[in-house]
């Protein structure tokens, strides 16, 4: 899995603990941190997520980093990862 795979994978990661969550982007980017046009362009696929960004994140979703960043070999696919 190249960069390019992977941090694909953590923006869909993220976008399903939102959906399971019920947090908007607006109501994720006020909670993270991270600007909301940055947020939304970064989870469209145009730039990259820094690590803190996306720790953050992770915090405001109540969820372990790991949940967002441990992805299964090549099919890109989140694993999840309990507490």
């Amino acid at each position: 899995m190249d960069s390019n795979q992977y941090a694909t994978a953590i923006v869909r990661a993220i976008n399903i603990a939102c959906e399971e969550s019920g947090i908007s982007t607006n109501a994720l980017a006020l909670a993270s941190g991270v600007p909301r046009t940055s947020l939304i362009r970064k989870l469209s696929g145009h730039g990259d997520l820094t690590v803190r960004e996306t720790a953050n994140i992770a915090a405001a979703l109540g969820v372990p980093i790991a949940r967002l960043t441990h992805v299964k070999g090549d099919d890109r696919t989140p694993v999840a990862v309990s507490a």
